[in-house]
């Protein structure tokens, strides 16, 4: 069954207007026949799987195999997406044009990290798309207009969309409507070449000893977070008892590598790092080293973050991992420069928006 309303505004021009059938479907109309966004249906996914297939071949060459694209990734799609379509909380919409599917865009509702508190559930988006680049005026923009609307009626306060860093089209629709780049994702092979300049102090592995001086660190660094994504960063108030746990934890356990910068007995940098990472729909030819909790003490530190950076993918490597991915905040010029120096680039980001 569809159903759609029309209407114009003051020019004359179409206008997209939501109606939310029982059990949240949300269908909109454009004004010119034919053209509607609805919600996706179990009979949609094998064309949505062939749309985020060849989405997904665009980008794989270059990056360092980072995002080459699986052998059965087709059969784990379809898996990932029976769930969504299934799921009452969670977003599956499909834009049509002549009863053809030329653009969808998928995400589910989670928790935002538990060192954060943007006020509410986060819609992670990890699929948006049009069958051709010039689609997204206008098809990328019904869809986005959908999605907030069924975003804001499951309750989610913020729209966190993944982008390809040359998915230019893309990322200018997002930019016009109101997101912000917040992270970046930089990706490179694990070969990294030794910094060029002196290492001052003494890098070891972290002990439960130092996850004070750890938490101490990171409640500075997101505090400097905060001021460039207020919403997106906002850090918790109980941000440190929460992570002195879970870092004490990934210390203890030994699966990650985690090492600490001492300047005259004083941690002033460290890193944690997961050499063996790896996604359900990517080829890498191994695993990857995934980085996240890496920070200095001061932004004119990075010269030891590079260091602890090299020491880590030395060991990573060691350990079997092909390639490495730290995650940064676009606005930490310090840090993505240093991460520039080391030969990385960005692969894709993450678009934030508050649900209107």
């Amino acid at each position: 069954m569809e159903i759609t309303r029309r209407t114009f505004n003051k020019m004359g021009a179409s206008s997209l207007l939501p109606m939310v059938l029982p059990g949240g479907d949300v269908f909109m109309s454009q004004n010119q026949a034919g053209v509607a966004v609805r919600a996706a249906k179990s009979d949609d996914i094998p064309k949505i799987v062939e749309l985020c297939e060849a989405e997904r071949r665009r980008y794989e060459v270059g990056y360092a195999n980072f995002y080459a694209v699986a052998p059965d990734y087709a059969q784990k799609k379809t898996e990932s997406v029976a769930q969504l379509i299934d799921s009452d909380n969670a977003l599956a919409l499909v834009h049509e044009t002549g009863g053809q599917i030329d653009g969808l865009i998928l995400g589910r509702l989670v928790n935002a990290p538990p060192v954060y508190n943007p006020g509410g559930m986060v819609c992670l988006i990890e699929d948006f798309l049009v069958a051709s680049p010039q689609g997204w005026p206008k098809t990328g923009a019904a869809l986005e207009k959908a999605a907030n609307e069924r975003v804001r009626q499951l309750g989610g306060v913020l729209l966190v969309v993944e982008s390809m860093h040359t998915a230019t089209s893309k990322r200018d629709l997002l930019l016009s409507t109101g997101f912000n780049i917040a992270s970046d994702w930089f990706c490179r092979d694990i070969d990294l070449f030794e910094p060029g300049w002196k290492l001052v102090g003494e890098i070891e592995p972290a002990t439960l000893a130092d996850v004070p001086a750890l938490v101490d660190l990171c409640e500075r660094r997101r505090m400097q977070y905060q001021r460039y994504q207020p919403i997106f960063w906002r850090k918790a108030a109980d941000a440190a008892d929460k992570q002195r746990p879970y870092l004490s934890w990934l210390i203890a356990d030994g699966k990650s590598i985690s090492l600490v910068h001492r300047t005259n007995k004083t941690i002033d940098g460290f890193i944690i790092a997961n050499p063996s990472a790896s996604s359900p729909f990517f080829d890498r030819h191994g695993p990857s080293c995934n980085i996240d909790d890496f920070t200095v003490a001061d932004d004119s530190q990075w010269q030891i973050g590079s260091w602890l950076l090299y020491t880590a993918t030395t060991k990573a490597k060691s350990m079997g991992a092909v390639c490495s991915q730290v995650i940064c905040g676009d606005a930490d010029l310090s840090k993505r420069r240093m991460l520039d120096q080391m030969g990385y680039q960005i692969g894709h980001e993450w678009l934030v928006r508050p649900v209107q």
